[in-house]
């Protein structure tokens, strides 16, 4: 298992490194220098304080799948195992989600499948809500598209002149495909496998079984409405006041899509995605969309790694589990 974490951890660390390569290989690093100092960091109090309601609002809903399994942990502790888990995906991609489960479970002294597949059920809602969210910058934005445009009207100067991007989301997905792939050959024996899977889907349904299910979509609209605001802020930062929230969910979207890939906590993915739609779809210059990639993700990743780090030192339990392996069978041969 350790061996398959060193390679999960180096095609991480690859595909981040990749993406940071391609946003910043062009960047003018004097302009980006000045640039950091004319920002105005008003705005980071706002951008933090509503990122931190955005994930009391994730920890609220996780309470909410968490009931039908019996557990009625306080919205502190899954508030702190939430950020206990993103600190720790800075370091090692997707271990985050595992940390979280694994983490409340301790807590709880529930079952980790159990609460990992609340865990997954709250990542498949989060892909739900992406592709809509996708869906609607499609529709909103298809006719102002210069990037797309291009593709039309003339594919081979489009194609050599979008290479990177390219390349970029072709070596994510097949890294992806390879990490999944990986894991179901992890080697579990197929007793513990089949007693992980039926704790792991009791997990998955628990969102069949919400006992106020109005109160639990109202805070999956308001969690993305808060990230929709986060995106936003930052704009005054760097004089980018012209673009509106309408603008905001589309580079949040877009963004969110480099966030899915598997990169320690999105660096790489975040800055090129984030980087790219700024400056093709809302014409801002590399530099100034390169410094809100890089100001936007070291702002959060700094205060996630200081809440994590509190977060750890008041539930007083150990960041890393076992592997989800270890786990499964440790709990199906108690």
């Amino acid at each position: 298992m350790r061996r398959r974490y060193a390679i999960n951890l180096a095609l991480g660390f690859l595909v981040g490194g990749l993406f940071l390569w391609l946003a910043l290989r062009e960047v003018h690093w004097g302009a980006l220098l000045e640039g950091i100092k004319r920002a105005d960091y008003r705005w980071l109090p706002p951008l933090v304080l509503v990122a931190l309601f955005s994930h009391l609002l994730r920890a609220w809903r996780w309470q909410m799948l968490l009931k039908p399994l019996g557990l009625r942990p306080h919205v502190g502790r899954a508030f702190a195992s939430i950020m206990i888990g993103y600190m720790c995906s800075y370091a090692i991609p997707r271990i985050g989600e595992v940390v979280r489960a694994a983490h409340l479970a301790r807590l709880e002294r529930a079952s980790f499948s159990a609460v990992l597949g609340t865990v997954a059920m709250e990542r498949l809602l989060d892909v739900l809500v992406l592709l809509l969210a996708l869906g609607s910058v499609l529709g909103l934005y298809v006719g102002r598209w210069p990037l797309l445009g291009g593709l039309w009207r003339e594919p081979t100067v489009w194609l050599r002149a979008h290479w990177p991007l390219l390349l970029a989301i072709a070596c994510g997905f097949a890294l992806g495909v390879l990490l999944v792939w990986r894991w179901y050959r992890s080697g579990l024996r197929v007793g513990p496998l089949r007693r992980f899977l039926g704790a792991f889907g009791e997990g998955l349904r628990s969102v069949r079984a919400l006992s106020n299910p109005a109160a639990f979509w109202a805070s999956t609209a308001l969690m993305w409405a808060c990230y929709a605001l986060m995106t936003y802020l930052p704009f005054h930062m760097f004089g980018l006041g012209r673009l509106d929230l309408l603008d905001a969910w589309v580079l949040m979207t877009l963004a969110s899509v480099g966030v899915v890939l598997p990169s320690p906590g999105g660096t790489g993915t975040y800055h090129f995605f984030a980087q790219q739609t700024l400056m093709l779809l809302f014409s801002v210059d590399r530099n100034t969309a390169t410094l809100y990639a890089v100001i936007t993700h070291g702002a959060q990743l700094v205060a996630y790694v200081l809440i994590g780090w509190a977060a750890l030192l008041w539930t007083g339990l150990p960041i890393l589990p076992k592997s989800p392996a270890a786990l499964a069978v440790r709990e199906a041969n108690p």
